[in-house]
């Protein structure tokens, strides 16, 4: 009997398993988009782009230098980029020892980004120039 039930635990677990999507799934399957290397370029790319935690911002220049300014009035710099499969990274030795990356995508005039572990938040467009 123990075996038995061991097989339907595991079957159920398994079938848990398969129907769990993952965080890019489920963006998909809300109509979002995954955004292009160009379209990530020009999100970031000369834009100052107020954090999704609402506690400051950052600046983008072109030729990858980031900028930040928090609104308690800290304020940092690294480089950013986009990667050829049009993920957003950056890095800021202030606050990580790598680089983090970031997949965007948009749904109507929604920004999401979403970190390696599924984790994602909204963003809001940024304003042209660097207006830190």
């Amino acid at each position: 009997m123990t075996k038995i039930k061991y097989i339907a635990v595991s079957c159920a677990a398994l079938m848990t398993l398969a129907a769990c999507q993952t965080t890019q799934e489920n963006l998909a399957e809300s109509g979002a988009t995954k955004l292009d290397k160009s379209a990530v370029t020009s999100v970031f790319s000369g834009n100052t782009v107020p954090w999704s935690s609402g506690e400051g911002s950052s600046f983008h220049a072109a030729d990858g230098n980031y900028m930040y300014k928090s609104n308690a009035g800290s304020t940092g710099s690294g480089t950013w980029r986009v990667s050829d499969a049009g993920d957003y990274c950056f890095i800021v030795k202030d606050w990580y020892d790598t680089e983090q990356c970031f997949e965007i995508y948009k749904k109507d005039d929604q920004l999401i980004s979403v970190a390696g572990d599924g984790t994602r938040r909204t963003m809001k467009e940024g304003a042209a120039g660097n207006t830190l």
